[in-house]
């Protein structure tokens, strides 16, 4: 999966959530870098984006 779609959904939830992307990705567990990194073309395991997926997901249902 190409890492331009999971930032598209990580700004859209942080948006959404009235958050800054950079605060989506560290409440997800995956630290405050997370989004620059991502945003720097760096690889993402599955697993990593199945987890922030899922964490954006419950926080959206919430809301």
């Amino acid at each position: 999966m190409s890492n331009h779609i999971l930032l598209a959904e990580i700004e859209e939830a942080a948006s959404r959530l009235g958050l800054s992307p950079s605060t989506v990705g560290e409440r997800a567990g995956q630290g405050g870098k997370f989004y620059e990194r991502l945003k720097a073309g760096k690889r993402v395991w599955p697993e990593t984006a199945d987890k922030v997926r899922s964490w954006i997901n419950s926080r959206l249902e919430e809301t």
